[in-house]
């Protein structure tokens, strides 16, 4: 599913915003002409704000006056499955969290970060450890020995963050069973049920569920990991990016232009987020919205790749060296 029906119906609301965007960019993009055909790209994202920003650029004109038309495929959810479908060719470039992309270039696949995409902020978690609203459990150390419910299981970003959390407050993670397959929706039963006895998940999901008093917030467990810090990127194809350079510098001047655009229009990038999702006026006013980084910097990468390199997840990697795997 992706952002591109609503489209037509948010561009007339957003051409006068999108015309005040500066043009800015790592890269010095060069202007599409007129008579140019729009350079094709096959991207795959998510539906949630965090992985939003190619959805904006195309409601907000920024990727056409690159000379650029993104073609949004649907993928099955999750940023390692984006990894392999770009490293398969699938797709040019795809969404995906920073500690699978580490791992992936790590383990030799032909990918790169290209550009960044949200950012964690303490001030405006994007997600919950959440429990059911009776529960007992008061303390890191309650959740010893119990199943999470994780919307991507063990050795993931999804289930990094909740063990950090756990160990630096007292618990023990390595006897936490990381659950996937639950549906946000489900969550609530499962929690009723004992399935599991707390559970991760994110906006606007999150607030969903909290609107219903269906669940109670328990921790925050990004916050293990920093207070400010890059969460995720999208990824190109090495051989992708060698063939067409030009197009693939163009991305990235209109990515960087267009998190400039969705950080300051945030009224227009939530009209558009909440048609797609169906998000009522409450949700909307309530959910963390995401701050999108305008560009890759090894202050924002490192705080992840620490976490993972602690835990094991990947190998030893400096931010520096992501970075300069990724050059091109």
């Amino acid at each position: 599913m992706s952002f591109l029906p609503f489209f037509c119906a948010c561009r007339t609301a957003l051409a006068i915003g999108a015309l005040l965007v500066a043009q800015t960019g790592a890269f010095a993009a060069r202007p599409a002409r007129a008579a140019d055909a729009p350079a094709v790209i096959r991207i795959e994202t998510s539906d949630y704000d965090l992985s939003a920003e190619p959805s904006y650029g195309v409601a907000a004109g920024i990727f056409a006056r690159h000379g650029i038309s993104l073609e949004i495929q649907s993928a099955i959810e999750g940023g390692a499955n984006m990894v392999r479908d770009v490293a398969a060719g699938k797709a040019d470039v795809g969404f995906s969290n920073l500690i699978s992309i580490a791992g992936a270039i790590q383990a030799g696949a032909p990918i790169i970060l290209i550009a960044p995409a949200g950012l964690y902020d303490r001030q405006s978690p994007p997600n919950a450890i959440v429990v059911a609203p009776n529960s007992a459990i008061k303390t890191a150390k309650d959740l010893n020995g119990k199943n999470i419910s994780s919307p991507s299981g063990p050795g993931s970003a999804g289930a990094l963050a909740p063990a950090a959390w756990i160990d630096q407050h007292g618990g023990d993670s390595k006897t936490v069973h990381f659950v996937t397959g639950i549906k946000p929706a489900d969550l609530p039963a499962a929690l009723a049920s004992g399935a599991v006895a707390a559970g991760e998940v994110g906006d606007p999901q999150l607030t969903m569920l909290l609107q219903l008093g269906a669940v109670r917030t328990f921790a925050a467990p990004f916050d293990a990991e920093g207070d400010h810090y890059l969460l995720a990127g999208f990824v190109a194809s090495r051989a992708w990016v060698s063939a067409n350079p030009d197009v693939a510098h163009r991305f990235v001047a209109a990515m960087t232009e267009t998190a400039h655009w969705a950080n300051t229009h945030r009224a227009e990038t939530g009209t558009i987020l909440a048609a797609h999702l169906k998000l009522t006026p409450p949700v909307m006013a309530a959910m963390s919205r995401t701050l999108y980084a305008e560009t890759l910097t090894p202050e924002t990468i490192a705080p992840p790749l620490a976490t993972a390199v602690k835990y094991g997840v990947i190998k030893p990697m400096t931010a520096d060296e992501l970075l300069a795997a990724s050059a091109f």
